[in-house]
């Protein structure tokens, strides 16, 4: 995420309440399990995904270099400022005026930005340059049905396969929420 400075979107201090309804249970990624009963229960997404509203904003990424993160392009971040940033988390960071999503590294006195895509380099940091670390990505938000191709999501470009552009039109389960 290299460019202009985007809108950073707060998110709300006392937002309404939207409990939507959410199976309870697990889904299998292998075979379905006939057994399991399907019991509904709540679940409000700023429970899940905001532990400190007035500290947490979202932000549109732009670009593939934490693609192996599973964070690509157009998704959403949550970003939280109250947390300390600490080795390994992911965060939102302004690097000369432009802000920038990457993997926090710190290796004795020597910081760096490390992106999660082998097409990127990394950033190192040495004593007297800037870096203002934004805040700790706590989630990121995808939506499926986005205008863009699962498989550059997934790295299959930089695999060498080939990337049709197409959906996978194969047939769908239809489950408790319809197709």
């Amino acid at each position: 995420m290299h460019g202009p400075a985007p809108e950073a979107i707060p998110a709300a201090c006392h937002p309404p309440r939207l409990t939507l309804a959410m199976v309870e249970g697990r889904i299998p990624a292998g075979f379905p399990s006939p057994a399991d009963d399907f019991a509904l229960k709540g679940l409000d997404l700023n429970d899940l995904l905001i532990t400190h509203p007035l500290a947490t904003f979202f932000m549109q990424v732009s670009g593939w270099s934490l693609v192996l993160e599973h964070i690509c392009d157009q998704d959403i971040v949550v970003v939280n400022r109250a947390l300390t940033p600490r080795h390994g988390h992911v965060v939102v960071a302004l690097v000369d005026n432009q802000f920038t999503i990457k993997i926090l590294h710190r290796q004795g006195g020597c910081i760096k930005l490390m992106p999660a895509n082998p097409e990127f380099g990394e950033m190192v940091f040495q004593d007297g340059q800037e870096l203002v670390i934004i805040g700790v990505v706590t989630a990121s938000i995808r939506r499926r049905l986005a205008p863009r191709s699962l498989a550059e999501c997934h790295g299959a470009r930089d695999a060498g396969q080939e990337d049709t552009g197409q959906e996978d039109a194969g047939p769908r389960a239809a489950g408790p929420f319809g197709r």
